[in-house]
């Protein structure tokens, strides 16, 4: 009887072994398949974010050139304008391109919150010279004055004295947007230097 009982004693240890070991499984299992799709999940936003920032670069340099392109056109028919209507590259750049190219930098801003103080200076550049460009467009279109050669040498002699504005104005905004395209790709790249930690886009 004695006998019996041991061994029924051992089974039930065994039994009793078994269950935990299969509880012990299952609950080791279950953490960490919940930690593994964690870090799934995590290196999925990780690269996808990574993803979005490649790609807020290249249309930040795609969209520069468009732009700039616009903006060239606009403000050379600008200084040969002679009517009371806005040319069509006129009425792209300023309904398109300039609206479109402001979207761009809100979305660069967003992504790469190191550049910010770097891309909001040069949305506020870029607006300065479109002030100036704004001004004479509507200067003409409001004057009730008859668009006559006098009138439009006059013109011409105050668009010249803004000349050295809009070129001062595009050199700063060129030396702006290669800094923060040079922080982009610190950011996105990182060089493993002593100044790496460093943001490019402060200059």
């Amino acid at each position: 009887m004695s006998d019996w009982s041991d061994a029924k004693k051992w089974t039930m240890d065994l039994i009793k072994s078994g269950i935990a070991f299969t509880v012990a499984a299952i609950v080791t299992l279950f953490v960490v398949n919940t930690v593994q799709q964690s870090q799934a999940f995590e290196n999925a936003r990780a690269s996808a974010f990574y993803t979005e920032r490649v790609t807020a670069m290249r249309q930040l340099q795609s969209e520069t050139v468009l732009y700039d392109r616009s903006a060239h056109t606009a403000y050379t028919e600008l200084f040969q304008w002679n009517s009371k209507q806005k040319t069509p590259a006129m009425v792209e750049y300023e309904q398109v391109a300039y609206p479109r190219w402001q979207l761009v930098l809100e979305s660069a801003n967003y992504l790469f919150p190191d550049c910010e103080k770097a891309i909001q200076a040069l949305r506020l550049e870029n607006e300065e010279r479109y002030e100036i460009y704004h001004r004479f467009v509507y200067a003409q279109l409001d004057s009730s004055r008859a668009i006559t050669p006098e009138w439009m040498e006059e013109r011409r002699i105050e668009l010249w004295h803004a000349r050295p504005k809009f070129e001062e104005s595009e050199k700063r905004m060129s030396d702006m947007r290669a800094t923060i395209i040079r922080g982009m790709q610190q950011a996105l790249f990182p060089i493993k230097t002593h100044r790496s930690s460093v943001s490019s886009c402060a200059g």
